[in-house]
């Protein structure tokens, strides 16, 4: 099984987990820590789900920092393995963190539950705030009354306004609500947009004209 095949799979149990809910909105290969660590598979409803898959092709050398960088943004965070890994990662996870065992079925990943997610406690306001652009965190500060002296800030002084005026709660709920509103464009970050090089022009060169 390879990891599309693996997603995949995950999907299906999701959509059975959560029975096709309107609230549960599944992304893909969500950024975290300015980008350091990729989350594999992100779901947004009530709660901030993250889900690290690792497929029997894959190692498990990065999963120690992976889960660093989980361990501060999600209230549930779960592992997506074979079998195979199973030995390997006990040692290596916290509890709280849930395990799916994933096994090939039909020709297909057929997932099941091994252990449940406890809710995360060790969250952190500022890692929370990342997760936002800079418009969206400004309007959060807006929204509550906070945004003078930051309007025309870079981001990270946005983001510790966010985390030192908000308990982790209502940080957490804002930043589930701006994930949803960006809907299929959420992972275009105006910010690396403006970043792009232009394309050159090509200058014509004129023929000069022979003197008869």
């Amino acid at each position: 099984m390879n990891e599309a095949q693996v997603k995949a799979g995950l999907l299906r149990y999701l959509d059975e987990f959560f029975h096709n809910s309107e609230e549960f909105l599944a992304v893909e290969e969500v950024p975290l820590n300015q980008g350091r660590t990729r989350a594999g598979l992100v779901v947004i409803g009530p709660r901030l789900l993250g889900f690290e898959i690792k497929s029997p092709l894959d190692d498990l050398s990065r999963l120690p920092r992976q889960l660093e960088d989980y361990r501060p943004v999600f209230d549930e965070v779960t592992l997506v393995i074979g079998l195979k890994h199973l030995t390997g990662v006990l040692g290596q996870i916290p509890g709280w963190c849930g395990i799916l065992l994933v096994s090939p079925l039909a020709g297909e990943a057929s997932v099941e539950l091994f252990r449940e997610a406890q809710p995360n406690l060790q969250r952190d306001r500022y890692r929370l705030a990342q997760l936002l652009w800079r418009d969206e965190a400004l309007k959060v500060c807006e929204k509550h009354g906070f945004d003078y002296g930051v309007r025309s800030k870079p981001r990270l002084a946005i983001w510790e306004r966010l985390a030192e005026r908000l308990p982790v709660e209502q940080l957490a709920f804002e930043v589930r609500e701006a994930l949803r509103l960006r809907g299929a464009t959420w992972r275009v970050d105006p910010r690396f947009e403006e970043r792009l090089p232009k394309p050159k022009r090509r200058r014509r060169r004129r023929r000069r004209r022979t003197r008869r």
